[in-house]
Parts: structure tokens; C-alpha cells; sequence
């Protein structure tokens, strides 16, 4: 399954906004939000909360569209539990970090927010590094 990793140097920097304009520019695609808590893994469906991401996301065109909260650990194994309910997509839009983990095809989008204070330059390097493109908030552009 084709996946299309929406990851960012952290929250607020567009991650979602990002992957709601891949949504509606793309019709057919599923979407995932992975939220890291500590404890045991869940999976929500359908929009959540009202202008929360997942019902950003169902307003965009995605469909189906779930939220998996849990350890960096159970992303993958949650993931494993529920791709077969994406298999009518066209791919899937995956908003997280996390995301680079589950292993498939995927297209990496890193979003950079302001970065000025930001103590994570090690990690968003790295992030950079495997993404196939790169989009700055900040100025507004594509960098790769």
C-alpha cells in the first residue's frame, strides 16, 4: 500500500494542513493520524472531535480514517491490525512521525515550521534526510 508520510518539526508547523491539501488534491485516499501517548495502543475512527485532525481529514475527502494513539512501539502492530479496512484506497495519508516507521511504499513530506527555538535540530536532520520533500512554513515553499 502507498503511503504518504506527513511528518514536521513539530506540532503547529502544518503538518495537517499539509496533509488535508494532499487529501483534496487526491482523490481516494485513506488517512491515518498517529498520536504517541505512553500505554497501550487504541484505534478511534470516523472525524473525532469537531476541527480536530481526523475530522479535518473526513472533510477533505478522506475515507476511511482513523487515529492510532499509542507507544512509537504499537504504531506498527496497530497499523498491522487495520490496513486490510484501506485496502479500496489509493494509498494513504499518514500524519506523524511514527509513520516512517511502518514499513511499505511511501513518499515522505517533512514540514518545517520555525525551527528558532527548536532543541530537535539532530532529529529534523535526520527527518530531512529521508524525506522526498521538503516544505518550509516559514517562507512558504517547496525545498525539495
Amino acid at each position: 500500500m502507498k503511503i504518504v508520510a506527513v511528518v514536521g518539526t513539530g506540532s503547529g508547523c502544518g503538518k495537517t494542513t499539509v496533509a488535508c491539501r494532499i487529501l483534496r488534491e487526491i482523490p481516494g485516499l485513506g488517512a491515518v493520524k498517529i498520536s504517541p501517548r505512553e500505554g497501550a495502543s487504541r484505534v478511534e475512527w470516523g472525524p473525532g472531535e469537531p476541527g480536530k485532525d481526523t475530522d479535518l481529514y473526513v472533510g477533505s475527502g478522506a475515507a476511511p480514517v482513523a487515529r492510532i494513539i499509542g507507544s512509537r512501539e504499537g504504531v506498527g502492530s496497530s497499523w498491522e491490525q487495520i490496513k486490510g479496512l484501506f485496502e479500496g484506497c489509493r494509498g494513504v495519508v499518514m500524519e506523524g512521525a511514527a509513520a516512517l516507521e511502518i514499513p511499505g511504499e511511501r513518499f515522505v513530506v517533512f514540514v518545517v515550521g520555525d525551527t528558532t527555538n527548536d532543541p530537535r535540530v539532530q532529529r529534523n536532520r535526520a527527518i530531512a534526510a529521508k524525506s522526498d520533500m521538503i516544505i518550509d512554513r516559514s517562507s512558504h515553499s517547496v525545498l525539495e
